[in-house]
């Protein structure tokens, strides 16, 4: 049986009734893991913590998200995700949800990527392990050609075609998948809202299902994600320019070399150093100039 999941949030607990979200009832779909929504901005969610409990004591693999409010510091609502997550245990790495419903302005590609870049330059070191991004499908084939630093990671694309009534996770499981354009994914997100499915999942808005793209026996699944990675010695850095972006290369030297850009004041972590370039990337061959780079913020 392959990795079934839910992602939940204060939206699956209606405020108005005095219920509480049933983890017996995602058993009856042979649902084995939650993630659960840290907050948004720099709100922590307010069912989290007894969703983090009860979930644990149900015996769910546990995973957490962060929804990113495009109009606050990046920065501290990674430290609100962080702090919520301190002194807790989950199996799978923290994800990243950059999605433009619910927000003030939409995002730039540049936007977008800047977004990510900071989250695993400050996340990554700290859990020690490769991180999520959750994107929908059609943003991730606009950021195309979606840059190596994004495809070195774990893609978690929302796709909801059309599906057959019944078993919710039962059409997951023989679809060919999201739609990316190519792009690599590791979890599949394949519901809006429940599509009716709330109920019957526990909870008394709506719950979606997620389902993950290997083959692999639920268990293998968990426990490679799971792993810690050797994190190498970086130091931390943050772009600095007087214009409103910086290029970054697939090579360390200028040409006709570009592969997508960061807004000023992206913070970043550099690996390394040649002709004047710092690799700010330690999964892929990015690099930028050391002239547009603060060293040691």
């Amino acid at each position: 049986m392959r990795a079934k999941l839910i992602d939940i949030s204060t939206h699956q607990d209606d405020s108005d009734t005095p219920a509480k979200f049933d983890f017996s009832k995602p058993r009856s779909y042979d649902v084995n893991g939650i993630i659960i929504r840290t907050g948004h901005g720099m709100v922590k969610d307010a069912d989290y913590e007894y969703y983090y409990r009860d979930a644990k004591a149900a015996g769910y693999y546990l995973g957490t998200y962060h929804f990113d409010d495009y109009d606050v510091n990046l920065e501290k609502q990674v430290f609100t995700m962080l702090a919520a997550m301190e002194g807790k245990a989950f199996d799978l790495p923290p994800a990243w949800d950059i999605e433009d419903s619910s927000q003030p302005f939409h995002a730039t590609q540049t936007f977008a990527l800047s977004r990510a870049k900071g989250f695993f330059a400050i996340v990554e070191p700290v859990v020690r392990k490769i991180c999520v991004y959750y994107m929908g499908a059609s943003m991730i084939r606009w950021l195309k050609p979606v840059p190596g630093f994004l495809r070195m990671r774990r893609g978690w694309p929302a796709w909801y075609p059309k599906r057959p009534a019944g078993n919710p996770f039962g059409w997951m499981e023989t679809h060919k998948g999201p739609d990316t354009g190519g792009v690599p994914w590791w979890l599949w997100q394949g519901s809006a809202k429940g599509n009716g499915f709330g109920a019957a999942m526990g909870a008394d808005g709506s719950a979606d299902i997620d389902c993950d793209v290997s083959s692999l026996p639920y268990t293998e699944f968990y426990e490679d994600a799971a792993q810690t990675i050797v994190y190498p010695d970086y130091r931390p850095a943050r772009i600095k320019t007087s214009g409103s972006f910086v290029r970054v290369r697939k090579t360390p030297q200028f040409g006709d070399n570009i592969c997508y850009s960061l807004l000023n004041n992206t913070r970043v972590n550099v690996f390394g150093e040649s002709n004047g370039f710092y690799k700010v990337d330690f999964l892929a061959s990015e690099w930028v100039h050391g002239s547009v780079l603060s060293i040691g913020l």
